[in-house]
């Protein structure tokens, strides 16, 4: 009996250093997940070349992100808001103008007013044709003729009021009594001829402002023609100057400063 409880023992701890040295868990079979320590396999569905991500979805290593967005076909105006892509070439954006037409606000003004042919003489106005000059007893009011006659004309252009009411605040300040109205022409045509004209158009002057109540009425007219120029009315070599003419072709308001 001793020896049979001694042979249970014995095969007991066989058996017992048997399942010591089997391996424990269960063998994995190809294609399942592995355990720690093993090579793990991604995880996860495969993105195919090609397809976009979905929003949120992690991109895998060594895959191309494909761009987002609607492609912009060449020669098409982006859309309020939308960024232009890389490479492509911004369209101008507005409208293009017609050759000729006026322009909006904003954009380049072309110039307005009729051009001045070269050669032409540009006539001053408003108050750009008045000037004022002081000389021993006298004050001279002068202004260009040309802003108020037409050529060979004594009544008063459409435009000529807007320069002889600039005259005005510079006749109010002037110092004196107002002695009379002279005018003057350039040197082309007789001296009669030139005379009657110089005596109509200072006329014409006086009588506007004597309606507009800057001089007295009965203001004396002094006729003088081409007789005293501030101007030459040729050049040094015997060619007409019109520049020259232009200043002297003037009416001129003279007050006397000497006599009470």
């Amino acid at each position: 009996m001793g020896s049979v409880r001694i042979l249970i023992v014995l095969l007991a701890g066989v058996s017992a250093a048997a399942a010591q040295d089997a391996p424990r868990g269960n063998w994995q079979t190809p294609g399942s997940i592995q355990k720690p320590g093993e090579i793990q396999q991604p995880r996860g569905t495969w993105q195919t070349p090609g397809e976009i991500q979905k929003a949120g979805e992690i991109q895998k290593p060594g895959e191309i992100r494909q761009p987002r967005g609607t492609w912009q076909t060449p020669g098409e105006i982006p859309k309020a808001g939308e960024i232009q892509k890389p490479g492509e070439i911004q369209q101008p954006r507005g409208t293009w103008q017609t050759p000729g037409e006026i322009q909006r606000a904003d954009e380049i003004q072309q110039p307005k007013g009729p051009w001045i042919k070269p050669g032409e003489i540009q006539v001053p106005k408003g108050i750009e044709a008045v000037r004022v000059t002081t000389t021993g007893c006298e004050n001279r009011l002068s202004v260009f003729a040309d802003a108020l006659f037409d050529f060979d004309k004594a009544n008063l252009r459409p435009d000529a009021e807007a320069t002889l009411k600039a005259a005005l605040p510079e006749i109010a300040k002037a110092t004196g009594r107002p002695a009379y109205v002279e005018g003057h022409t350039d040197g082309k045509g007789t001296d009669a001829y030139n005379m009657k004209l110089s005596e109509a158009r200072g006329r014409t002057v006086r009588d506007w402002l004597g309606a507009n109540g800057a001089i007295p009425a009965a203001t004396p007219i002094k006729a003088s023609g081409k007789r005293v120029p501030i101007a030459p009315n040729t050049t040094p070599d015997g060619r007409d100057d019109p520049e020259g003419r232009q200043k002297n072709r003037r009416v001129e308001i003279v007050f006397e400063t000497c006599k009470s």
